[in-house]
């Protein structure tokens, strides 16, 4: 949606993770990307952010996650030598020497370039540590999978392995382009089903858990999920003649399947909060320092914050009102182009894919073979960075992260606009 809050907030800042959060999944994204952090310090590894600084620039309005990109700029990228910046309605980052901190920014900047050349040149070393990270998690995954819970701490600790992941994947993404054809090949397309998400019914089970592979914490627990299959712990890599194609697909698989595993641990850190609260049905009102206090504590009140912030949400529901009729939405750009034509609601992988602009509840690997049946694509949870978004601009199809209630509109004619995120409809 377009902010009009504060032309300083811009939505879509928290990556693969979520638009849109409760106090309890804000709390946790809050502590992600955080000073001491898992996102900033492994990205400071790179020659990215400033850990010196322990500001804090995400904020939460109405159910949104936000990013000041003023101080966003001030502690992850102006000392780097970059700047975010927005461009009808787009953010991009730009190089941007000139600010107060030249010509010291030339050093971070100089590090991150020279990081950047290291992964390119070497990037079998580079998939090699990847994995080994992605295996951190699965020992970290099959211990706790008999306890069925994990601490936050322990959760935190084991998302720099994410964090890492998806920083090289990105890196090998954006040098080693490739043509939307190659995911034609049928080497390409066997190692994909095989390796990628291997198994559908655990990456469902996860996705609809926790609002479609958003970050949601505050549902109820379920015990179905010791009974599920995991995703095996290792796959060979791609081997095509395009050494290229091989680094990007191998890659694309290892931080797919990583997204799936730390659901499952997301899965048992909603199992531990849950016990902590006293198995309070409301707790994904509160913030994990706040179950923290609780549990420590036997004079904290958790029902008079639960009552006061279903009140504020109450409120913010009913001021909002969807479900009036509306002509255009404005989303987050994530893919170039223009497409008009029916509107489709999916719910489910299976689902036969009928309309030419197609809204997925997320941009998850699980959907991966109907984003190719489509001419326009709209994501209710992702960003410009989630896989997606990734498929559709190889595709050249036009993308928009829009989080909406679209069954109103099932099957009805509009226009998707992917450069400038808007929605327009007949």
């Amino acid at each position: 949606m377009e902010n009009t809050l504060n032309p300083k907030l811009v939505r879509g800042r928290v990556g693969d993770l979520t638009d849109s959060a409760n106090p309890l999944t804000f709390s946790l994204i809050q502590k992600i990307f955080g000073f001491e952090g898992p996102y900033r310090k492994v990205l400071s590894q790179f020659g990215i952010g400033n850990l010196t600084n322990n500001d804090d620039y995400l904020t939460l309005k109405d159910g949104i996650v936000y990013s000041d990109i003023q101080k966003e700029n001030e502690i992850l990228w102006q000392p780097t030598g970059y700047e975010i910046k927005q461009f009808n309605n787009k953010t991009s980052i730009i190089i941007s020497l000139l600010n107060h901190y030249f010509p010291q920014n030339i050093i971070k900047l100089l590090k991150k370039t020279l990081n950047e050349i290291r992964v390119i040149q070497n990037p079998n070393e580079f998939i090699d540590q990847c994995f080994q990270h992605y295996t951190n998690i699965n020992s970290l995954l099959e211990k706790k999978q008999k306890a069925t819970q994990i601490t936050p701490d322990e959760f935190l600790n084991n998302y720099q392995n994410v964090i890492y992941i998806s920083y090289i994947n990105e890196v090998l993404q954006s040098y080693f382009k490739i043509s939307p054809q190659i995911y034609q090949n049928q080497s390409v397309i066997n190692y994909v089903n095989k390796h990628e998400a291997m198994l559908a019914s655990p990456d469902t089970y996860f996705e609809q858990t926790f609002s479609q592979l958003g970050f949601t914490l505050g549902e109820l627990p379920s015990s179905d999920i010791i009974n599920l299959p995991l995703i095996p712990d290792s796959f060979p890599r791609l081997n095509c003649p395009d050494k290229p194609i091989n680094y990007v697909i191998t890659m694309q698989c290892i931080r797919n399947n990583t997204r799936l595993k730390i659901n499952a641990l997301l899965y048992f850190l909603n199992s531990y909060l849950f016990e902590k609260s006293n198995q309070n049905a409301d707790f994904g009102y509160l913030t994990i320092d706040e179950i923290d206090t609780y549990s420590q504590s036997n004079n904290y009140d958790l029902e008079s914050k639960i009552t006061s912030r279903k009140t504020t949400v109450a409120k913010i529901e009913m001021e909002s009102d969807q479900n009036k009729p509306i002509d255009k939405l404005i989303g987050i750009p994530c893919s170039a182009g223009i497409v008009s034509g029916k509107l489709q609601v999916v719910n489910q992988p299976n689902e036969s894919i009928t309309g030419n602009i197609v809204v997925f509840p997320n941009a998850s690997p699980t959907f991966t073979q109907q984003f190719r049946k489509s001419k326009g694509l709209i994501f209710k949870v992702g960003s410009p960075l989630s896989h997606g978004s990734i498929i559709a601009r190889e595709m050249n199809v036009p993308a928009v992260v829009i989080d909406y209630d679209f069954s109103q509109y099932n099957h009805q004619t509009c226009t998707l606009n992917g450069l400038s995120g808007e929605l327009n409809f007949e």
